[in-house]
């Protein structure tokens, strides 16, 4: 079944078709990852997966006016990553920082204060 569905979204972007990146769940995780590796099996090259998750959803969700790019004026948060996804995309789960409302946090800082919320 992997096979045919990989076939299809390759098809559906080479047509032009609007193809959407994301999950049902909280927005990342193994699941996240995973949806992008499976786009770049399908053929689709890794630098448009990244813009399908991030400009293309934005824009997919009507709000490209206030957030998914790094532009004056809009809303950002940025993940810098320790590796680079162009060579391999499941690098976005090597997070090394991230920058949101303006705070950058290492990686542990942001375990160490979700695994002290869950106690």
């Amino acid at each position: 079944m992997i096979p045919k569905m990989l076939e299809l979204a390759k098809r559906f972007h080479a047509a032009g078709v609007h193809l959407s990146i994301g999950t049902d769940g909280t927005g990342g995780g193994p699941s996240f990852v995973r949806e992008l590796a499976l786009h770049v099996q399908a053929g689709i090259p890794p630098w448009e997966v990244l813009r399908l998750a991030t400009s293309g959803a934005a824009e997919r969700l009507g709000m490209a006016d206030r957030r998914g790019a790094l532009a004056p004026g809009l809303e950002a948060d940025i993940v810098f990553l320790n590796s680079d996804p162009l060579q391999n995309i499941e690098s976005v789960a090597d997070i090394h920082t991230v920058v949101q409302n303006g705070h950058a946090y290492r990686v542990a800082a942001l375990l160490e204060m979700a695994s002290a919320s869950a106690n």
